[in-house]
């Protein structure tokens, strides 16, 4: 897969990610403890190469890896970037 398309898939599978921390925000009042398998249980659907790598009361950081291109987003106001958390 070309480095571009696995780094536009990688974004495609963060954003169902930012989807399922919003509910896990709304549902837990914070960010802090989410795991990838909390994610995965309001998306079932999230790819495997999405992980939760850092998590506080008020935001997270999240990275998925395609075909050896990772993106990861810190959020929840951040933006899509070429690089892990």
């Amino acid at each position: 897969m070309p480095a571009q398309a696995a780094g536009a898939s990688a974004e495609a599978n963060l954003q169902s990610a930012v989807s399922a921390a919003a509910s896990f925000r709304v549902d837990h009042g914070t960010y802090a403890g989410m795991t990838t398998n909390d994610l995965r249980s309001y998306d079932r659907a999230i790819a495997s190469g999405v992980s939760v790598r850092n998590t506080g009361a008020r935001g997270y950081c999240i990275e998925s890896t395609v075909a050896g291109a990772t993106v990861s987003i810190t959020g929840p106001n951040g933006t899509f970037v070429a690089r892990r958390c």
